[in-house]
């Protein structure tokens, strides 16, 4: 006899929902697995055990899938949390967060940092452009790459 493991997903909606708007997000849940929990007000726990052979895929892949047809079908970001049962499926689950906060404690000066932090999720060119500066600095010296200016 062969033993399967069992993989449940905990899927956290970020987005605030009515009753009827919850019930709308969470039923096309079955067309990835029959065996769907719903977590009011904004969760939904799905058992993916029999959809990994079904749809012949990881279960990882599994739940991109589930997450996938909730942003597919009505906009709803989501973050999951992957486990052998519930309790830390939904404990991976609470790692999500919708703020932080940063403390200033010790700053030192600018010209110092070789790394920038930015929150602004639109700016992934000049993450790409700040990173190749700083392995540019890392292999030559700090002194090779610095602000341009217009020329006359």
């Amino acid at each position: 006899m062969i033993t399967r493991h069992r993989h449940i997903a905990h899927l956290c909606l970020h987005a605030v929902l009515t009753g009827d708007q919850y019930a709308d997000a969470i039923e096309p849940m079955p067309g990835v697995t029959p065996h769907v929990q719903a977590v009011p007000p904004n969760a939904v726990q799905l058992d993916l055990t029999s959809a990994l052979r079904y749809f012949d895929l990881s279960p990882y892949n599994v739940v991109q899938l589930a997450k996938i047809r909730l942003k597919a079908l009505y906009g709803i970001d989501s973050s999951a949390g992957l486990a052998g049962n519930r309790m830390p499926a939904a404990m991976a689950a609470d790692a999500s967060f919708r703020a932080f906060a940063i403390r200033a404690d010790a700053l030192l000066p600018a010209d110092s940092a070789y790394r920038q932090l930015s929150m602004d999720p639109g700016d992934d060119r000049a993450r790409v452009a700040e990173a190749a500066a700083d392995r540019a600095r890392r292999r030559f010296g700090p002194w090779v790459i610095r602000p341009a200016t217009l020329a006359d």
